[in-house]
């Protein structure tokens, strides 16, 4: 008797023990004798959900291909599923059924808008937002999917003629070391003190391109940007009025729905109180590839730089890496670049690695956030007699841009945007602080 009591005692153990198992592991993992059938409705849509959850896609359209259940829930879950994996067919096919089950589900809908613009399938996403705007709506969505419709119907056009007015404070204007006096050596060097002004900035772009086939895009882009100070603590010559001429084209190449690569060739010309200042001719090489989580950005700039004087004549290369994200907290986009700067004068000849980072976000009451910062370390070529060392210039930057989008001023929305910038070199005469705030709005004709 106590040894068939031992032994159901064991056998017993041995089954809480394996039960156990069943309940804490993945069903991939463990001996669980049930299967995804055995499991309620709501219990398999949990498990298929904390899947996709975790980005383990593949594991979850294994599991929904065994489910029985109808539920429209576990469609949308295939079709997000095969989404992440690009399988698009597939996916848009899964949210055509979702919605057959549950047509008023705004959700899943906007998600199929979503991929069809993703795809390129600009008119089949309009039709989705139109159905979506057709019910009711709090204010704030609709106004959310008014504003993608018209970026929708934006992309559609060939061309574009925008306006921009933008007044900003500048706390430091002529980039002035935050010494008057600096001692280096016994040298007494005297220099201006930082010089605070109001700037009026207006700006004009334009764009056309043309469609030469499904793969192949051309391109032409111009601007001219105007920087006229309006007001200022200190008497100021017209050495800070400003204006800068653009033009770019080039070929961009549709590799397919989520790679493209360009070749852009641009031109610009700066003007300094209304003199020839710097021109620039460059051309520029970028590719793009978006991956289930994120895309990847890379690209390499050449450009040449002639002074008016001639003292900064330069050679640029500038390679970029960069990797964009979007998830439930915002759009995250990080990236690395590198420049080699060969000025004919040595001293101005320098190495810069530069991190970049841009994080946007939307929030409550239709508030759109833009914070981006960047840090560069400067290393100069060339050794100074005067200052004993060759100047290494730390510069770091941050900027916050901030706009509620449902406000209209003249049918312009407006932004605010806040700036500050800093660098701190071992030469002192090289050190500043800048202050910038802006209030600007874009007009699109």
């Amino acid at each position: 008797f106590l040894y068939i009591s031992l032994v159901f005692f064991v056998g017993l153990m041995g089954f809480a023990q394996e039960n156990s198992l069943c309940k804490s592991s993945s069903i991939f993992e463990s001996n669980c004798i049930k299967n995804i059938n055995e499991y309620t409705s709501i219990q398999q849509f949990n498990i298929i959900y904390s899947l996709n959850n975790q980005g383990r896609y593949q594991e979850a359209l294994l599991l929904i291909h065994e489910v029985r259940s109808p539920d429209p829930k576990i469609s949308l879950e295939k079709a997000r599923a095969e989404k992440a994996l690009g399988l698009w067919s597939q996916s848009s096919l899964s949210y055509k059924k979702t919605l057959d089950k549950r047509p008023d589900w705004n959700i899943a809908r906007m998600e199929w808008a979503q991929l069809y613009k993703e795809r390129g399938q600009k008119e089949l996403a309009k039709k989705q937002y139109d159905t979506i705007l057709d019910s009711e709506l709090p204010y704030e969505i609709r106004q959310d999917l008014l504003s993608r419709q018209k970026e929708l119907l934006q992309s559609n056009k060939n061309w574009y003629l925008n306006f921009l007015l933008n007044a900003y404070y500048d706390a430091n204007i002529n980039k002035a070391p935050d010494q008057g006096n600096i001692n280096i050596q016994d040298y007494i060097f005297n220099f201006e003190e930082p010089i605070a002004a109001y700037v009026l900035a207006p700006e004009f772009k334009l764009g056309y391109q043309w469609n030469l086939s499904s793969h192949w895009i051309w391109q032409v882009h111009g601007g001219a940007m105007l920087q006229k100070p309006i007001w200022s603590d200190k008497e100021i010559e017209n050495i800070y009025d400003q204006l800068n001429l653009q033009l770019q084209t080039g070929p961009i190449y549709k590799i397919s729905n989520t790679q493209h690569t360009s070749l852009q060739f641009y031109f610009r010309q700066d003007y300094q109180n209304w003199q020839k200042d710097l021109r620039t001719l460059g051309v520029q090489a970028h590719y793009n590839h978006s991956f289930n989580l994120f895309s990847l950005h890379l690209t390499h700039d050449f450009s040449i730089q002639e002074d008016s004087l001639g003292y900064f004549d330069a050679k640029q290369n500038r390679s970029y890496i960069g990797f964009t994200h979007s998830n439930a907290l915002g759009k995250l986009n990080l990236g690395l670049q590198y420049i080699f700067h060969n000025a004919k004068n040595n001293i101005h000849s320098y190495q810069s690695p530069t991190f970049k980072f841009i994080w946007e976000n939307d929030y409550k009451y239709n508030l759109h956030s833009i914070f981006s910062g960047f840090y560069n370390f400067r290393d100069y070529d060339i050794y100074s007699e005067l200052f004993q060392s060759k100047r290494k210039d730390h510069e770091m930057g941050l900027f916050w841009d901030i706009t509620k989008k449902d406000w209209r001023f003249l049918n312009i929305t407006p932004h605010m945007k806040y700036g500050y910038i800093s660098t701190l070199s071992n030469q002192k005469v090289f050190e500043r602080n800048q202050h910038m705030f802006s209030i600007y709005g874009e007009i699109e004709f």
